[in-house]
């Protein structure tokens, strides 16, 4: 209202709000879209979207109405289990990369490809766009001095972190080897640990137990992932209404 007046103010409001809207909802059909696709309950995947729905409403919802410091342990713990799964990601790219049979020859992986900046520049915006919820998430730190280097580090963290799975990911998966959403290429991990049938292709139901739980954790954690990230734009949701 300093700045922009009261009609700006109503016109960021407005955009601010649109954009969690937005971002609640694809929230939501990526925990839905994830578990009904990974563990159905009924043949039918509309029935589990709307099943999976309704459950991920029951875990946000109430967890939207506490203040952001009632849900510190929620919140650090998902933050603990986001550094496993890069870790893990980084660590069995190489091996998930070889079992893949659509893995792209390795002349085709160019360090540097311009045409994909238009594809590259809205994941890093929206990977970075945290401003709208600078309030909300400042109140429960005690001393308020600190928040600038612990902005400054997550900008520095989260730019390090895309640009070091990007990297290790796109020269072990290559162009056409790399699903759209990355996690999903551990899908079939096994780890090097299934056997093989006659025909040389791996039996997945044979893996390790270990090579199992990655699998599932890296499959399946993005998607747990949002019921830490869903109430905090709640939050901010509505302090700006």
């Amino acid at each position: 209202r300093v700045f922009l007046g009261k009609t700006g103010l109503n016109i960021y409001t407005f955009f601010v709000c649109l954009y969690i809207y937005c971002t609640l909802w694809a929230y939501t059909s990526v925990f839905s879209s994830a578990l009904a696709r990974t563990i159905p309950i009924f043949s039918d995947e509309s029935a589990n979207y709307i099943v999976y729905s309704v459950l991920f409403t029951i875990i946000v919802v109430p967890l939207s109405c506490l203040e952001l410091d009632e849900q510190v342990v929620v919140q650090v713990a998902l933050t603990i289990c986001r550094f496993l799964m890069l870790a893990l990601m980084i660590i069995t790219a190489d091996t998930c990369a070889k079992e893949s049979s659509i893995k792209d020859e390795k002349e085709d992986v160019l360090l540097f490809r311009p045409e994909g900046i238009h594809k590259m520049i809205p994941v890093i915006v929206f990977a970075h766009i945290y401003h709208h919820s600078i309030p909300g998430l400042s109140h429960p730190v005690r001393d308020k001095r600190k928040l600038k280097h612990i902005f400054q580090a997550t900008c520095f963290f989260t730019t390090v972190a895309y640009t070091v799975v990007g990297l290790v990911l796109g020269s072990a998966f290559g162009l056409q080897g790399i699903e759209q959403s990355s996690n999903l290429n551990w899908q079939n991990y096994h780890g090097g640990t299934a056997t093989y049938d006659e025909y040389g292709n791996p039996m997945y139901d044979t893996a390790s137990w270990w090579a199992k739980a990655v699998s599932y954790y890296i499959v399946l954690f993005p998607a747990a992932d949002v019921v830490s990230a869903f109430p905090l734009n709640a939050i901010t949701l509505g302090n700006n209404l």
